[in-house]
């Protein structure tokens, strides 16, 4: 839960320097890929 917590306040200060939902699209890309390699290994 802790990690996911931080993960969506770093995303949230991203949009909300950048005023664009794109800006943390990467990030959150990035997390869902290693979840998934996580788990598939």
């Amino acid at each position: 839960m802790l990690p996911l917590t931080f993960l969506g306040i770093v995303m949230g200060i991203i949009f909300i320097r950048s005023r664009n939902l794109l800006a943390s699209m990467p990030l959150h890309g990035r997390y869902n890929g290693f979840v998934f390699l996580h788990l598939v290994s």
